[in-house]
C-alpha cells in the first residue's frame, strides 16, 4: 500500500473515532439536539454514560458515547435505537394496563433505556426489561406497592400524577434507596412527603414539580445532590435545609414561597440559581457563591431594582424576563414544520421578529428567530436553543437597541457582544457572524450618542476577526440633516416600516452576494 492511500485511510479512521468520543443523537434521520441532563457527568453540556436524556416522551440513560440513532413508532408507544453501527433493537417501550409485550421483545428480552408504566404496577413487568441501574423507569397515574422491592434497586425513577385521586399526604413512594436520578410530577391536589428521597444517600439529581410536598427540611440529608429543583410547589417556604447540600451545581427554587436567599451561603459550587416568580426582595449571598453564572430573577420585586440588578450584568447572567414561552414556540415550530438545514439564521429583537425574511429573501434559506423586546444577554442566554441547533452557514444578529433603551451602558452592551461571539467562535468556529448595528430612530435618537458609542466599538471588535462582520444599516437609515430618515419607521418611531426593511434588506443583501453566493 502507498503512503497517500494509507495516510487516507488513517485520517478516516481518526476522524470517525474522534466522532465516537462525543454524543450525537438523530430521530429518524434527522439531527435533534435533546437535553442532557446530568448525573454522572459533572455539568450540564458535557454528557457521561449514566446521564439522562429524553427522546420523544421518553426519558433514556445514556450508555457510551457515540452516534445514537433512534426511530419512532407511529402510536408512540416504541422507540427503536443503536448506538454507531449496533444492530437496531427496542430501547424504549410504554406499557399500559394489562397490555402484553410486543413479539420482538417476546422473542429476544433484553433490558431498555426507558420504560413508561400506565397505570400497571413493577410487579406486572418482566424483570428481563430493566436493568435496575441503566432502565430508567417512569410511573404515570398511580404508583402501587406492588413491586417496591424493584424499587428500592432502582436507580432513575420517575413519577408522573394522573387522573386519580389525590395522594393526601400519603407516603406512596417506595423507598428509592439506590436512585441517583428522580423525577416527580404531582397534580395540584397532590401531597406528597418526601421522607422516602431523603434516604437516597446517593442521589445526584432531583425534580418535583407541582402539588406540594411536606417534610421539606429532610432533604438535607441528601448531600450529594447536585442538581435540584423544587418548582410550582407549595410547601417549599425555607431553604434552611440547603445548608446541608453543599455539592449543589444548580438550583432552581421557581414559584414557590421562598423569600431569604441566606442560606445558599454554603453552596460554593452553586453555578446556577434560579428563584423566578417567588417573592424574592434581596439578593443572595454572592461573596459566598464565587462559582454563580447564571442568576434568574424573573417576576420577583427584586428584579424591578435595576439599580442593583445592572452591576451584576458584567459578572453573570442574569434573567429578569421570562422568554421560555417564545423559545418552546420556536422548539415546537421546528417539530411541526423542521426549518432548513444549516440556514442563513436572523437572531435578535423586533427589528428580526418582524421582518418578512423570505419576502426579502426569497433566494437564499432564511430562517427568523428574533423575540420582540430581547436584550443582547439574552440571545446569550438562549444561545444553545435558538443558534446551535441550526448549524448556521451564515448568522445574523440585531441586539442592543433595547439594551440601551433600558439602561444599559455602552461597555455593557459590547461586553455582552463579544461574549455572543465567544460561543459562535467556540461552537460554530466555521460559521461567518455578522452584526447589525442598533439603528438610530425617532423615538430613541436621544439616546443616540450611547448607542453610537457601542457601535463604533463592536465595529473595531470585528476589524480584527475574519469571521466576525459588521453591517452599516446605520448610514442608509440617517437624511441630509444627519438624523433618522422618517420615511423608515412606523407610527411609533421606533420599529421599521416596509421601506426601512428595504433599506436593511438592499445592505444584508450585498453581504450574501459575497458569503452565500451558490443559492
Amino acid at each position: 500500500m502507498t503512503l497517500r492511500p494509507l495516510l487516507i485511510l488513517v485520517l478516516l479512521f481518526s476522524a470517525r473515532a474522534g466522532a465516537r468520543e462525543g454524543y450525537s443523537f438523530t430521530l429518524d434521520d434527522q439531527p435533534i439536539h435533546p437535553t442532557i441532563y446530568p448525573v454522572q457527568g459533572k455539568r450540564m453540556g458535557e454528557p457521561a454514560a449514566g446521564d439522562v436524556t429524553k427522546v420523544q416522551d421518553f426519558s433514556i440513560v445514556l450508555r457510551e458515547a457515540g452516534h445514537y440513532s433512534f426511530r419512532s413508532d407511529p402510536d408512540s408507544n416504541l422507540l427503536h435505537g443503536r448506538i454507531n453501527e449496533e444492530p437496531e433493537r427496542c430501547v424504549a417501550l410504554r406499557l399500559r394496563g394489562g397490555e402484553p409485550l410486543p413479539p420482538e421483545l417476546l422473542k429476544n428480552p433484553a433490558p431498555l433505556w426507558g420504560l413508561i408504566l400506565e397505570e400497571r404496577t413493577l410487579q406486572e413487568t418482566p424483570p428481563t426489561l430493566i436493568d435496575p441501574q441503566r432502565t430508567f423507569v417512569t410511573c404515570t397515574g398511580s404508583i402501587s406497592p406492588a413491586g417496591f422491592d424493584l424499587a428500592t434497586r432502582l436507580h432513575y425513577f420517575s413519577f408522573r400524577s394522573g387522573p386519580t385521586p389525590a395522594l393526601q399526604g400519603q407516603p406512596v413512594l417506595p423507598g428509592l434507596l439506590q436512585a441517583r436520578f428522580i423525577d416527580l410530577e404531582l397534580s395540584e391536589e397532590d401531597s406528597l412527603s418526601v421522607l422516602p428521597i431523603s434516604r437516597a444517600s446517593l442521589l445526584v439529581n432531583l425534580s418535583i414539580k407541582g402539588g406540594s410536598i411536606v417534610n421539606t427540611g429532610a432533604l438535607a440529608a441528601n448531600r450529594n445532590l447536585r442538581f435540584l429543583k423544587l418548582r410550582s410547589l407549595r410547601g417549599v417556604r425555607s431553604l434552611e435545609f440547603i445548608r446541608q447540600l453543599s455539592k449543589l451545581r444548580v438550583l432552581k427554587v421557581d414559584e414557590t414561597e421562598v423569600t431569604d436567599p441566606a442560606p445558599l451561603s454554603s453552596c460554593r459550587d452553586l453555578r446556577l440559581l434560579s428563584l423566578n416568580s417567588t417573592g424574592l426582595n434581596t439578593l443572595p449571598p454572592l461573596e459566598a457563591l464565587p462559582a454563580l453564572r447564571d442568576l434568574r430573577l424573573h417576576s420577583t420585586p427584586l428584579a424591578k431594582k435595576k439599580n442593583m440588578i445592572r452591576p451584576l450584568r458584567s459578572k453573570m447572567n442574569i434573567l429578569i424576563k421570562n422568554w421560555d414561552p417564545s423559545i418552546r414556540a420556536f422548539e415546537e415550530a421546528d417539530r411541526r414544520n423542521p426549518p432548513p438545514a444549516n440556514p442563513i439564521l436572523f437572531v435578535g429583537s423586533s427589528s428580526i421578529r418582524m421582518w418578512d425574511l423570505p419576502a426579502s429573501f426569497p433566494d437564499h434559506p432564511v430562517l427568523n428567530r428574533g423575540f420582540g423586546g430581547s436584550e443582547m444577554s439574552d440571545a446569550i442566554r438562549y444561545f444553545d436553543r435558538i443558534v446551535l441547533p441550526y448549524r448556521p452557514r451564515l448568522l445574523l444578529l440585531y441586539e442592543g437597541d433595547n439594551d440601551i433603551g433600558n439602561g444599559e451602558t455602552p461597555a455593557q452592551v459590547v461586553a455582552d457582544y463579544r461574549r455572543f461571539a465567544e460561543l459562535v467562535r467556540s461552537k460554530l468556529p466555521d460559521t461567518h457572524f455578522a452584526f447589525l448595528p442598533i439603528k438610530p430612530s425617532l423615538k430613541r435618537w436621544n439616546l443616540w450618542p450611547q448607542m453610537e458609542q457601542a457601535n463604533e466599538a463592536i465595529h473595531r471588535f470585528c476589524e480584527g476577526d475574519g469571521h466576525l462582520h459588521y453591517l452599516d444599516i446605520v448610514t442608509p437609515m440617517l437624511g441630509g440633516d444627519g438624523k433618522p430618515n422618517p420615511d423608515f419607521f412606523a407610527e411609533d418611531g421606533l420599529h421599521l416600516n416596509v421601506a426601512g426593511y428595504r433599506a436593511w434588506t438592499q445592505v444584508v443583501s450585498a453581504w450574501l452576494a459575497e458569503h452565500d453566493p451558490g443559492t
